[in-house]
């Protein structure tokens, strides 16, 4: 029955998890509860309660058989079967919800602890409009319910704003690589241009395509290795070893080859060359 469910598909490919949450919001505008434009929690302490509910709230105690406000509110609207259903799908990787349904879905998830903290929250009005002070333990356990209700609500309230900041960069970030993209296909456009028109006044101007084949003719002469010639003075290299002997070394290049006597002279070494190298 679930994999039905999953792969179900509605009216412009709407996902059940993106059916649940448009009826959660719809139940939500028509009870008054309070939200802001991006659907995060407006009332620290009213976060499921509307105005219908608050307007069935008596200053009058009720009999100990009358249901109250935030019971019976959870017979008169889908929210609780809303929340049911989603406690078997999960709350997490709903196909086909956006940043917006998961800051809903934020409120879903924890529907049952904010039901249960208005029935606490009733309970302690109802022992003060009818003068009854609790024992010190109770005190105690009233007065850490509502803590944990208030830090419980600010940090529900917290998670839905990081995932709007989320949402926010990484939506700045793919307006930049578009951004980006759109600068390089410039860049390619302008490269191609002046390529061709390049090429238009190589072929069309003499002086122009002259002066590009000197350009090219002094790049690959630039390019070239240095040689030595037989005019050039003798190289001094010193060296602390008094023993080096007599070599001739061969080093061979891309052109031929050449030689080079080494002799020692007072500690130092005179490299001389004896051959030439025959670049074409």
């Amino acid at each position: 029955a679930l994999s039905h469910v999953y792969s179900w598909r509605g009216k412009s490919n709407i996902t059940v998890g993106k059916l649940l949450i448009d009826l959660w919001r719809k139940d939500e505008m028509s009870l008054g509860v309070a939200r802001t434009p991006q659907w995060l929690i407006k009332d620290l302490h009213k976060p499921l309660m509307g105005k219908v509910q608050m307007g069935c709230v008596s200053s009058i105690p009720l009999p100990a058989d009358v249901a109250s406000p935030a019971i019976v509110e959870v017979s008169e609207n889908i929210r609780a079967k809303i929340y049911t259903i989603f406690s078997k799908l999960g709350f997490n990787d709903i196909a086909g919800l956006s940043t917006m349904d998961y800051v809903t879905l934020a409120v879903i998830e924890n529907y049952f602890e904010f039901k249960m903290f208005e029935v606490w929250q009733e309970v302690s009005v109802e022992l003060e409009r009818e003068n009854v002070r609790p024992v010190s333990p109770d005190l105690d356990c009233l007065t850490e319910m509502k803590r944990m209700f208030e830090e419980r609500t600010a940090s529900i309230i917290s998670s839905q704003r990081e995932l709007l900041q989320n949402q926010t960069q990484q939506d700045l970030t793919e307006e930049q690589a578009c951004y980006s993209k759109i600068i390089e296909n410039h860049k390619q456009r302008e490269k191609a241009f002046n390529d061709f028109y390049d090429y238009v006044n190589r072929t069309s101007d003499y002086s122009v395509l002259k002066a590009s084949k000197e350009k090219q003719l002094t790049d690959i002469e630039s390019s070239r290795l240095y040689t030595t010639t037989e005019d050039e003075e003798d190289e001094v290299l010193t060296t602390l070893q008094s023993n080096i002997t007599t070599t001739v070394n061969v080093l061979w290049t891309f052109g031929g080859y050449y030689e080079r006597y080494i002799d020692r002279k007072e500690f130092a070494v005179t490299v001389k060359t004896f051959g030439k190298q025959n670049y074409q």
